[in-house]
């Protein structure tokens, strides 16, 4: 469901996981599917163990924490996306007129272990950063370890803490690519609530680099109802249980993204997996 990001030992297991599915009896595949989702969230932290044990900088957090934002146990991995993201905004939000270190108040809603918020924080700026994320070990880790932003929990579904027109902006990266339709109308109500008049939401959404990799049945589907929520039960206990795996086409999310602005932007990275969208509220 994930792009493989893993070792070659990882994808190989995958591979040999999506051969099952077509080579392999019915009932079969079906208890070699619930034995693999119920060892994997097992062996992930195993791996997170064994991670942490290592050279681990006191600065970056523990390697589960890293997991649930990327898939990924790779520290170089998690920087290098972090330091990407966090270019890619400022040159969106520049785009819009906007010094995203220059830029007010800002909010990072689902901040994680904030793998884009420290590389911000980093820079000189006069902006007041603060995170929220439903992960409470995240948060409680940025809290502790990353000073010059405040950094709060949220539950599943709105509100957050924070009152009407809060913020002068709000981004969300990799949150809507896993949300299902009812959170992601939700959660965009609010964010346009907490957002002040004229000022920018940007969020990331899987882009068609990212839709290359489905099966030709699901593309279809994609097309005709504009956004694909798939379901696994492969990192039950990792991630948060609502989290799953999310595509839109761009002509659904700039529709549900119109209904609140006045101007949306759809932004496609020519080398990337995720795009970006840039709301104006009206």
């Amino acid at each position: 469901m994930r792009r493989c990001s893993g070792s070659l030992g990882e994808c190989a297991t995958m591979h040999i996981m999506a051969e099952w599915k077509f080579t392999l009896p019915g009932h079969v595949k079906s208890s070699l599917s619930s034995m693999y989702h119920r060892i994997f969230p097992f062996w992930v932290r195993l791996r997170c163990i064994a991670s942490d044990f290592g050279d681990r900088s006191p600065s970056l957090p523990p390697a589960l924490l890293r997991f649930r934002v990327s898939e990924s146990f790779s520290v170089g991995q998690f920087n290098a996306i972090g330091e990407g993201c966090a270019m890619q905004l400022a040159d969106i939000a520049c785009a819009f007129g906007v010094d995203i270190l220059n830029a007010g108040v800002a909010l990072d809603f689902g901040c994680g272990c904030g793998r884009t918020i420290r590389q911000l924080l980093a820079k000189t700026h006069s902006t007041t950063f603060i995170g929220t994320d439903v992960d409470h070990e995240a948060v409680a880790w940025c809290s502790s370890n990353l000073a010059g932003a405040s950094f709060f929990t949220n539950e599943m579904v709105p509100p957050l803490m924070f009152d009407f027109a809060s913020f002068d902006l709000v981004y969300c990266i990799s949150v809507f690519t896993h949300l299902d339709e009812r959170l992601q109308d939700l959660w965009l109500e609010e964010l346009f609530r907490v957002i002040r008049p004229g000022g920018i939401l940007i969020l990331s959404v899987h882009g068609r680099n990212a839709h290359r990799s489905l099966p030709e049945f699901q593309i279809q589907k994609l097309k005709s109802y504009g956004i694909l929520h798939l379901t696994s039960k492969k990192l039950l206990g990792i991630v948060p249980e609502q989290y799953h795996t999310t595509w839109h086409t761009e002509e659904y999310i700039v529709s549900r993204l119109s209904a609140q602005s006045k101007v949306v932007c759809y932004r496609t990275i020519p080398d990337g997996i995720q795009d970006y969208v840039v709301a104006i509220k009206k």
